[in-house]
């Protein structure tokens, strides 16, 4: 065929390709929400760099949170994942899941996520919890669903709702295990929460 044939049908092609693609693009690849977290609640002060943080404002990936000891943030995520942190200083790893770097303080997960500190990998899906770190340790306790801790040393267990685990500095899973002779109870075993959530 000749090119006078060919470059009408091309054009042709690609004008109703565009057409299809245009009304069916947002079925087909969705737009991508904001990925940042919105600050719905807060007490007390908060920074972020050299910015004071306020209600409103947006924390994305890369920024580290630091609040003020007794203050309180409440954050929302595209997923409508929900992180309550109470005195705490993190970075934010990730918007979508939400992946946090918890330094210090609490943070009360409610949804899907991971929450890191020194001694402890916490995965949540779609589930609550609540992790506590402080240069003693960090402490994870479940609310409702499971979350799949990892502590140091391959140590990993589904953690059920009501039930707390412990990682203390200088116990057995933040160093390598006492030989089986001089081995005492396992203080990391999940215990009953004191005083409920």
């Amino acid at each position: 065929m000749k090119l006078e044939v060919w470059l009408p049908l091309t054009v042709a092609a690609c004008g109703l390709l565009g057409a299809i693609g245009l009304s069916g693009r947002d079925r087909l690849f969705p737009a991508a929400g904001p990925r940042v977290a919105r600050i719905d609640r807060i007490e007390g002060a908060a920074r972020s760099g050299d910015e004071v943080l306020a209600l409103g404002a947006t924390v994305g990936k890369g920024q580290r949170v630091d609040g003020a000891p007794g203050g309180r943030l409440v954050f929302h995520f595209p997923d409508g994942t929900r992180l309550d942190a109470r005195g705490a200083s993190f970075d934010l790893l990730k918007v979508m899941p939400a992946e946090v770097w918890l330094h210090r303080g609490t943070l009360r997960l409610d949804g899907s996520g991971r929450l890191f500190t020194r001694d402890a990998t916490v995965s949540a899906g779609r589930a609550r919890g609540e992790v506590t770190a402080s240069d003693e340790g960090t402490v994870v306790r479940a609310a409702r669903g499971r979350l799949h801790v990892e502590g140091l040393h391959r140590t990993s267990l589904d953690l059920a709702p009501a039930h707390r685990v412990e990682f203390l500095r200088g116990d057995p899973l933040a160093n390598p295990p006492p030989p089986p002779a001089t081995a005492s109870e396992d203080s990391n075993a999940p215990r009953d929460l004191e005083g409920g959530w």
